[in-house]
């Protein structure tokens, strides 16, 4: 019979699927508001709300962000790129020419900034190779994925597994524990992309490469001479702000200085150079503007004056759901948009009144100074400047190499534990420079360590209301019978559902807990339903399932469907390793 523990619990559980499923709330929000809930009801003791804060997980994640915060932005990674890729001709040995390596890194980095790094990289390459960039970006996505599988620092799943392990007082998974069954999922998974991506994948053009080549086209550079009555005149005033079909994208003074995003307020000047943006017809309304004529010949390029930049939003976007002019992007950004794209299509209506969504791609004209001033922010998921490439630091790029490398050597070797070693390294990539301390705040994803501490919490909501048990029973009744291969299958199968709908992280933390009650009863051992459960995790289904499938998915012109035509056979080569191998490396025998 359940007490009241139990059904506010289930209460609270089913409210916090709907919240994260239907992108009601962030998940951090969810998780942590479900635990203050079962806190105050007192289905957990304060300490027990806390416990998240004081497991190794969330602190060696953290630290392990500005590690790879260090390499990225030192350009450690850069010359993989250039050394695997660069004289590639388009096709399946291209994608194994850079695939490689970016899954071998995986296994040691952090995957966010890897696939940040390579993102742009990729669209200028293909761009260069005459090729769709969508043959090449879902399979970045995959490939950092599938590197995450191969060591116990490879993904912060990992990490999350291994402390609710040490918390159930099992020992917590060593460096290379999930390695044999790891490299093997990836390998596996690395075949099925390289055979099936050409063939499976939409070849579709950067929509980033869309609007740059739409821009060039439709762009229009008017001047004003000394008698323009326009002349002293602030945008507003003159009638240029509110134009029908197309926008004032920048002006160039006549000294070179660019002024962009253009504000209403900006006062025109003799001899500027007025950028115009927007549709054939509506540009070629302009000429009839008193006081504009057309610009001398040698100043009409608009890729001379300003920047373009590509950017992604992400579930930590203030943006989401408003619209450009409610957020005052313009001035809140300078940066004036260009175009918005969505599941692989541009959209044409006003952009201004557009509500902003997970996952739309942003082109904007901005100054050289936009990705300074928003790299670091949690704005945007992705900023990658058109046909720019960052250059290398080579000193200061071998120091966060070897930095990594440490971290990794004093972990594999069980030199010092992975918090202590992960903390030594992000103090190092601070102090020695490598990294702003800003930057390194920045680095670390909050929502990720606030979701995992307040998760560990909400675990305990199930043990105490003993729901885990029930939840282990109902499932006992219906599979004990059939093996401990059938009862792995199930948990690993609801773990790749959940991790759809809700994160990975709260996902690990409601099922976990239930398998190690059915090993209990059963006398199984509960180690390779953890190491199923980190393998289920990784996510190839939809764009949302994992951080790197967002961000690939406006560059890539993506659209859901794309998702599910090569996650699903991806899928099923981790899941043909894991039933080939966990069984024989970790006996279900107690």
């Amino acid at each position: 019979m359940l007490d009241y523990r139990a059904w506010v619990t289930i209460a609270v559980t089913i409210a916090i699927v709907v919240l994260m499923a239907r992108d009601i709330i962030a998940p951090w929000a969810a998780m942590i508001l479900g635990t203050t809930v079962v806190l105050v009801v007192g289905v957990i003791s304060p300490r027990e709300a806390l416990a998240g804060l004081s497991n190794q997980a969330p602190i060696a994640i953290a630290a392990l962000y500005v590690v790879a915060a260090g390499m990225e932005r030192t350009g450690a990674l850069v010359s993989i790129f250039n050394r695997c890729l660069g004289a590639a001709k388009p096709g399946r040995w291209a994608l194994t020419r850079f695939l490689t390596p970016i899954t071998a890194a995986s296994g040691f980095l952090n995957t966010t900034p890897i696939v940040a790094v390579f993102v742009p990289r990729i669209e200028q390459w293909a761009k260069e190779k005459n090729a769709p960039p969508s043959w090449y970006l879902m399979p970045l996505s995959f490939a950092a994925i599938l590197g995450g599988l191969i060591t116990l620092t490879g993904t912060s799943t990992n990490i999350v597994v291994s402390g609710l392990l040490q918390s159930s007082g099992q020992p917590p998974l060593s460096f290379f524990e999930l390695t044999p069954v790891g490299l093997t999922a990836a390998c596996l998974g690395l075949l099925t992309i390289i055979g099936l991506a050409h063939a499976v994948l939409p070849k579709r053009q950067a929509p980033a490469s869309a609007v740059f080549e739409d821009t060039q086209r439709f762009l229009v550079s008017m001047s004003l001479d000394q008698r323009s009555p326009l002349v002293d005149k602030t945008v507003e005033a003159a009638g240029l702000r509110h134009l029908t079909g197309s926008f004032l994208a920048e002006i160039v003074r006549e000294d070179g200085f660019v002024v962009v995003p253009v504000s209403p307020r900006t006062v025109l000047r003799p001899n500027d150079l007025l950028r115009f943006v927007g549709r054939s017809e509506a540009v070629n309304q302009l000429s009839q503007i008193p006081g504009l004529r057309s610009a001398p010949a040698g100043r009409e390029n608009l890729a001379e004056a300003s920047a373009h930049y590509e950017l992604v939003v992400g579930t930590r976007s203030p943006t989401v759901g408003f619209t450009l002019k409610e957020i005052g992007f313009r001035e809140r950004y300078g940066a004036a948009v260009l175009a918005i794209f969505r599941g692989g299509k541009r959209l044409h209506e006003q952009l201004g009144r557009v509500p902003l969504k997970l996952g739309d791609t942003l082109v904007v004209a901005a100054n050289d100074s936009f990705a300074e001033r928003w790299g670091d922010s949690d704005d945007f998921l992705l900023i990658s400047k058109l046909a720019s490439h960052r250059p290398p630091l080579p000193v200061r790029a071998w120091l966060a190499l070897t930095i990594g490398a440490a971290v990794v050597g004093a972990v594999a070797t069980d030199v010092l534990p992975l918090v202590s070693a992960a903390l030594a390294g992000a103090v190092i990539t601070v102090v020695g420079g490598l990294i702003p301390l800003r930057a390194a705040r920045k680095a670390i994803n909050g929502d990720v360590i606030l979701t995992i501490a307040a998760a560990f919490g909400f675990a305990n909501a199930f043990r105490n209301a003993g729901l885990a048990k029930v939840l282990s029973a109902w499932l006992l009744r219906r599979v004990r019978h059939l093996g401990p291969q059938v009862l792995l299958f199930c948990v690993m199968g609801l773990v790749t559902v959940l991790k759809e709908l809700i994160t990975n992280y709260a996902t690990i933390m409601l099922v976990l807990p239930m398998a190690f009650e059915a090993t209990t009863a059963l006398k199984y051992n509960p180690r390779p339903f953890a190491i199923g459960t980190a393998l289920a995790a990784a996510s190839f289904l939809t764009p949302v399932g994992y951080q790197t499938n967002t961000m690939v998915m406006g560059p890539g012109g993506y659209r859901y469907t794309d998702y599910l035509r090569l996650g699903l056979p991806v899928t099923a080569a981790v899941y043909i390793a894991a039933f080939t191998l966990v069984p024989r490396l970790f006996p279900f025998a107690g």
